[in-house]
C-alpha cells in the first residue's frame, strides 16, 4: 500500500540539521495515523485526534464505523445509522 502524500524524493534533513517543513508535515500526519486506535470496543472508540472519514472496527458491534463529523466527533455505521 503506498504512503499517501509522501513528499517528492529530497533530503529530509536540510543544511543546519533541521527537518524540512514538508517532511515534518508528512511525518506528523503519519504519526497521527499510526497512533489512533484502529479497533476496540465501541465504548473505547477515539474521541480526539480523528479525521473526517476515519474508520474504527467495533469489536462490540462486529462491524466498522466511520467519523461523519469531527466537532463533535460523530460515529456512524456504513448504512448511516448512529454508532
Amino acid at each position: 500500500m503506498p504512503i499517501i502524500n509522501a513528499p517528492t524524493p529530497i533530503e529530509a534533513i536540510a543544511d543546519g540539521g533541521t527537518v524540512r517543513p514538508i517532511w515534518y508535515q508528512f511525518f506528523s500526519k503519519l504519526a497521527d495515523s499510526i497512533s489512533t486506535p484502529q479497533s476496540g470496543t465501541t465504548a473505547n472508540r477515539p474521541t480526539t485526534g480523528v479525521k473526517l472519514g476515519s474508520q474504527y472496527w467495533s469489536t462490540t458491534a462486529g462491524r466498522p464505523m466511520y467519523v461523519s463529523a469531527v466537532t463533535p466527533v460523530t460515529w456512524v455505521y456504513a448504512d448511516g445509522s448512529a454508532a
